[in-house]
């Protein structure tokens, strides 16, 4: 799958600077991103369950995340999916669980 990079994603990412686990899970779910070829091996791995892979509801509806923290913190990774061109869009990073994303 492609990777690309939502408007405000790169100031999210600087502001887990001080955050390094989380930051070497960001690295690894990057990597396990790039290995899927198509949407329905993304959503059905087993690292993908590992790391809170979901579909977010209500206000957010149509971006997914992962946990980043790997026994239940409030750091996500929130990105959406272009289907068609086999792409995943990075969006934002939230430390505050999704509190701090908005549309």
């Amino acid at each position: 799958m492609i990777i690309t990079y939502g408007k405000l994603y790169k100031n999210s990412e600087k502001n887990i600077k001080k955050h390094y686990r989380e930051q070497e899970t960001l690295i690894m779910i990057k990597n396990h991103i790039k290995q899927c070829n198509h949407l329905k091996e993304l959503e059905t791995n087993p690292i993908s369950h590992m790391y809170g892979y979901e579909a977010l509801k209500h206000q957010l509806h149509g971006y997914y995340s992962f946990n980043l923290c790997k026994n239940g913190g409030k750091i996500r990774l929130i990105f959406s999916i272009k289907e068609l061109s086999n792409e995943i869009c990075l969006e934002y990073i939230s430390k505050d669980h999704y509190n701090d994303f908005k549309k």
